[in-house]
């Protein structure tokens, strides 16, 4: 089995070939939620614009758009970050 793309956009599954012709089965998947976790650390632009002082804090902004940005702890990983975020999810039905 494959991967296809069918002219509307829509990803289809293709199957095996038969007598008949390329068998097609259509996926259809919705998300329903998002959850996310944000560490408690953050820094600001201004803070960056100390560190660095040949970017001024305005030009950061300009160029990023971020203003605040969350800086996750020593030792935490992605992963921990993920799990956090998904404990915080729905319940699967």
């Amino acid at each position: 089995m494959g991967y296809g793309i069918d002219i509307g956009g829509g990803w289809r599954l293709l199957g095996a070939v038969t007598w008949e012709g390329l068998v097609e089965v259509i996926m259809q998947a919705a998300v329903s939620a998002i959850e996310y976790y944000l560490p408690r650390k953050t820094t600001s632009t201004a803070d960056l614009s100390t560190e660095f002082p040949e970017w001024p804090a305005e030009k950061i902004d300009e160029k990023t758009g971020i203003r605040e940005r969350h800086i996750a702890a020593p030792g935490e990983c992605a992963s921990d970050l993920a799990v956090a975020g998904g404990s915080r999810g729905p319940e699967v039905v």
